[in-house]
Parts: structure tokens; sequence; C-alpha cells
């Protein structure tokens, strides 16, 4: 790391700027700068950077993971939708070739279209705002399946989720989509402290590999042969979270299948008599959707 990075990792630094560019962080929108450089060891390393990867940034805030990236990187993707933040990120990358800065909500931006010609592999390495990571992180795996690779700090609510067994208090269709699309590895905690301003929560850091057509699948997990029904079944299963879910899945206008094959099919898969969504694990959830698919599920 380079002088420069370890001066945006200062506080004082941060609400200089923060005031020259008019900026009042606000935490509901996930505005908590980073200033620990152990944290930020921690997340090149867990990143694997090297010279021929293009990565995206999704909420550069004040750019001290932008320049480690822009360091160790060929090409780097910014996305801020801070217009304050933006304007200080444009300037400081001014005449730095390999970094774009995109000023954009990331949930509203098309990938595809910041690229001449899409990468042939990319990786996403953000902190990312905790109001959409869930969110954002489920759209970009179902996507974008040439983004291989996500290092990314996300609250330690949204750890928890991603890392949930069946049956636990956490396990949500978070859980499950996220499985699906990716093998997930707790990398570190990291203490409120290591932010300013500091906020009420702590994080952590996941790693996700994104399964490919020829990765060896975490626990068996087979492949969707309809991933639309596959999400329905998921999102439906767990809108009433205590529902039964034959009833839950029955219930749902866009599933247009008979209630009684609903049933036979989930007696098939499920160890549990009359389940709930939460006591189905990923495997459960891609094999129901499959035996649903062949018996009469029609888009």
């Amino acid at each position: 790391m380079t002088e420069e990075s370890f001066r945006a990792l200062s506080p004082t630094y941060l609400k200089e700027i923060l005031r020259s560019y008019g900026v009042k962080p606000r935490s509901s929108l996930g505005q908590n700068f980073l200033i620990d450089r152990n944290v930020l060891a921690t997340i090149e390393k867990t990143a694997r950077l090297s010279r021929e990867d293009v990565v995206i940034e999704v909420g550069a805030g004040a750019g001290a993971l932008t320049l480690l990236l822009a360091e160790k990187c060929a090409q780097v993707v910014a996305i801020e939708q801070n217009h304050g933040l933006s304007n200080f990120l444009r300037d400081s990358f001014h005449g730095v070739e390999n970094v774009r800065i995109i000023e954009n909500d990331a949930m509203r931006t098309a990938l595809e279209r910041l690229f001449d010609e899409l990468p042939v592999k990319a990786k996403m390495v953000s902190n990312l705002p905790y109001s959409i990571a869930a969110t954002l992180l489920i759209s970009w795996l179902r996507q974008y399946p040439w983004i291989t690779e996500y290092t990314v700090m996300v609250q330690r609510e949204v750890a928890l989720r991603f890392t949930a067994k069946p049956g636990s208090k956490h396990y949500s269709q978070a859980t499950v989509k996220i499985n699906y699309y990716s093998r997930v590895e707790k990398i570190a905690s990291v203490s409120a402290n290591s932010f300013f301003p500091k906020p009420g929560v702590e994080s952590v850091i996941l790693r996700l590999q994104r399964y490919n057509s020829t990765s060896k699948r975490n626990g068996d997990i087979p492949r969707a042969k309809n991933e639309h029904l596959f999400d329905l079944i998921v999102s439906a299963g767990f809108q009433q979270r205590r529902k039964k879910l034959v009833n839950s899945l029955a219930a749902c206008p866009e599933i247009t299948i008979d209630r009684k094959i609903i049933k036979d099919a989930v007696l098939k898969v499920s160890k549990i008599e009359n389940p709930r969504a939460e006591d189905l694990s990923v495997v459960e959830f891609v094999r129901l959707s499959n035996i649903l698919c062949e018996l009469g599920y029609r888009e």
C-alpha cells in the first residue's frame, strides 16, 4: 500500500474531504468509511488481486479501497451513488487510466453497458452498503456469470443469513439463493471501530465463489432445470415464514400447479412430513423445483 492509501484511511482526512465536497455521512445509506489498514490488507489477500484482474467496486465511498484496487489490478470500475463522493473520486482519480468512476445506483446499473467487450471473468471487491448487500449479490449472481468471485464486507446480520443452516432463525430465502449460486466462506469479523463514522453494527468479510458449469458444487447441489421456477418457489416459501410450505406454494399465483401435485412433490424431497420453508436445504429446494418442473409447471 502507498502513503496515499494510508492517508485515505485517516479520520482527519475523511472529515476534511467530506466537508469540502458537501457530504454528510448517513449510516442508513451505509456511508461508514473504512479506516483500518489491517482490514484493507485482509481484503487484498482474500481477493487474490493481480495485474490481470478486472474488478468492480460498489460503494466506493472515499476511495481507500479504490486506491488499493488501482495499484493492484488491470481495470477498476468504481460505482458510487452519492454525488459529492463521486465528484471527489473523479477528482482523485483524474488521469488514472485504469480507474473508471460511475455515478449511479448499483441496483440500477446495467453492467454489460459499462464495457466495450465483456471481460472473460471479473471480480467484485466491495465494502457493500448494508441496505442493498443481499439483494445486490443475489441479483448479480443470477445475471452476471462472468463475475466469478466476490470479496465483500457486509453487516454481521447479513453474513449470518448467508452462512445459516436449515432450521436456524437466520436461514432465509437469501441463504438458499446465495448458496445455490456460490460457495460462501467467512473470512474475518470486523469491529465497528474500523470505520468512520462508527456504525452501530459489526461487519464480516465474506468470499463468494460463483459456481460454473464445470465446478463441483458444495454438498452436490444439483442445477435447477428452470431457475425462474426455483426462484419463485424459494421466494414464495419464505413469504410467510411460519406457514407450511405446501400452503405457501399453493397460494402463490405464479406457481400454476395443482395443490396435490405440490404436496406429493414436497413429500418426495423432505425428511419432515409437513415442512416449513426453513426446514428444506438448498439441495431439497432444487430437487423440489425440478420435480415440479417435470410435473406441469408452465411459464
